[in-house]
């Protein structure tokens, strides 16, 4: 057998050892493949939920909800009429009247809003507070017209009342104009120093 010098085998070993140093390094340093290719059902996948994320973020409109509506002052372009009965005598703006209410049928047609409370204020205040309840209500012209009275009997069912009970102040909001002709008699002592109002915006 043939033996190699020391320096031989020693150089030997450097090379081999050098050269799997530099295969190491490659494979150290080769770049990584996607995992997911252009076109694959991930990848489509991915694009899409990215694609729909500022659709979530968007603004979403919103609805009128539950409870009493915002009470908006109404523009000085509009024009309020007194829709009462005694409006029929030439009497204009938003004047008083007692034992007159909407006819029943359009009450049961027209009434959208309606408030029973206690606190019997000043009328005039309560007044406007009722005709700028009727212009916020909804969108823009859902309400026409708003009547406040003293007096009004509570509809059967509004918070669980009988049916035969009697609330000191009470602000009705209809989606048509008020007019003196659907006016009927009240019951006695009913719909006492009522003020009404049709809103008309251009």
């Amino acid at each position: 057998m043939c033996l190699l010098p020391l320096e031989q085998y020693d150089l030997s070993a450097r090379r081999i050892g050098k050269q799997q140093t530099q295969q190491q390094d490659k494979s150290r340093h080769r770049p990584i493949e996607p995992q997911h290719q252009p076109g694959s059902p991930v990848t489509m996948k991915i694009i899409i939920f990215c694609s729909i994320l500022p659709l979530l973020a968007a603004p979403i409109p919103l609805t009128p909800r539950a409870g009493g509506p915002a009470f908006v002052p109404i523009p000085a372009n509009c024009t309020i009429t007194n829709p009462l009965p005694h409006a029929k005598c030439g009497h204009t703006g938003v004047g008083t009247i007692n034992g007159y209410m909407p006819a029943l049928n359009f009450t049961v047609s027209h009434l959208i809003y309606g408030a029973y409370f206690d606190a019997p204020y000043n009328q005039t205040f309560q007044s406007k507070l009722c005709l700028e309840q009727c212009n916020g209500y909804g969108y823009p012209n859902s309400c026409k017209s708003a009547l406040l009275a003293y007096q009004v009997p509570i509809p059967k069912g509004y918070y669980g009342s009988p049916g035969n009970e009697t609330s000191p102040t009470a602000c009705l909001l209809f989606d048509a104009y008020l007019d003196p002709n659907l006016f009927v008699a009240a019951p006695d002592g009913k719909y006492v120093n009522e003020t009404a109002g049709s809103i008309y915006c251009p």
